[in-house]
């Protein structure tokens, strides 16, 4: 309090760009929105991913206690408990006494929390990427305004600093992109890619990825040859779009899948494959990720309304196969979708 009433006191006859302010605040929310939307479509809660983050952060200074993660995140130190609680529980973190210290509790990090942690550490940082343009030309305009409003204390002493403080705003965010396209994405058993570049699953749960593998739930498996797919007749099986980041069936998705169920059911010698695609934001494991969650929420759906599901299967092409390559939002939707393709049993 005593900083922001000294603070106050001095800049009293500075002007505010309000609107440069307001942008920068908006976009702050939108960065902060997206990072969360990714964290729950990886199945954890946005303070969970921020705990890990912090976790792997600060694990080459020392042991990191409860009550340095409570720092970290600005929370109750109760509240970093009921966190790390969480987190131990679907054992993503360990947690143990200190050896030199009884009464503090350090927490490591786990195996299955660093590849949750890994996945949208990339995620974030491919996002920062198309961010950066803007977020830097708000925070030019900031940096003006904050050091540059009054004329009369505008000396060659005070425009070096202002340029020193731009430059150290833009190396900062720099410094973010060149790890964005430095770092390579995660490799994922959910989306590897196969030799012409899709991960493939079959009808039974199992993965192709251009040599056999294992099913999940055991047994052999068998290759899904998907050449022989054609593009159904036109106004037969119509594609489905998603939202942004989502694999969840909108209301429209559903009412278009019950017409697709139907024609299935009319046609009960053609086999399905469905392809789940994703825009181009975000990684290349990420999104092949996302395409598969995708094609499987939409064979769930059918199989749900009498599809039989050994008629079905599924391959992710994530971003690699766009509909559209503008880079607007309207191009982007065409481009999260499922496509359908048949062929003859």
């Amino acid at each position: 309090m005593t900083r922001y009433n000294r603070t106050v006191r001095q800049t009293r006859t500075r002007r505010v760009d309000y609107a440069a302010l307001a942008e920068w605040r908006y976009q702050l929310r939108l960065l902060i929105s997206r990072r969360e939307t990714a964290a729950r479509a990886a199945g954890i809660e946005p303070q969970q991913y921020v705990l890990l983050l912090q976790l792997k952060g600060l694990q080459d200074g020392g042991a990191v206690t409860i009550g340095k993660l409570a720092e970290r995140l600005q929370i109750q130190h109760h509240s970093a408990v009921e966190l790390v609680d969480r987190l131990v529980e679907r054992r993503m973190v360990a947690r143990r006494r200190d050896d030199r210290d009884r009464r503090q509790v350090v927490v490591t990090l786990r195996p299955a929390g660093e590849a949750v942690l890994r996945r949208l550490a990339l995620y974030s940082l491919a996002e920062l990427r198309t961010e950066a343009p803007s977020l830097l030309a708000t925070l030019r305009r900031l940096v003006r305004s904050a050091n540059g409003s009054r004329a009369v204390n505008d000396t060659p002493r005070r425009r070096g600093a202002m340029k020193a403080t731009a430059l150290v705003v833009q190396g900062l965010l720099l410094v973010g992109l060149a790890a964005g396209c430095a770092m390579t994405p995660a490799t994922t058993t959910t989306a590897t890619p196969s030799p012409d570049g899709t991960a493939m699953t079959g009808p039974s749960g199992s993965r192709m990825d251009g040599s056999t593998r294992q099913a999940a739930a055991g047994g052999s498996t068998t290759r899904v040859p998907i050449a022989s797919f054609r593009p159904a007749v036109a106004g037969t099986l119509n594609d489905i779009h998603f939202d942004f980041d989502r694999y969840e069936l909108s209301s429209e998705a559903t009412q278009m899948l019950d017409a697709n169920a139907e024609w299935l059911k009319a046609n009960p010698k053609s086999l399905l494959l469905i392809e789940g695609h994703a825009d181009e934001r975000g990684t290349v494991a990420y999104n092949l990720a996302l395409g598969e969650r995708r094609a499987k929420s939409t064979q769930n759906y059918l199989a749900a309304h009498g599809i039989q599901s050994g008629r079905v299967s599924i391959v992710s092409y994530g971003e690699e196969r766009p509909q559209c390559s503008d880079h607007t939002e309207d191009c982007w939707a065409k481009n999260r979708r499922a496509h359908f393709m048949v062929k003859a049993q």
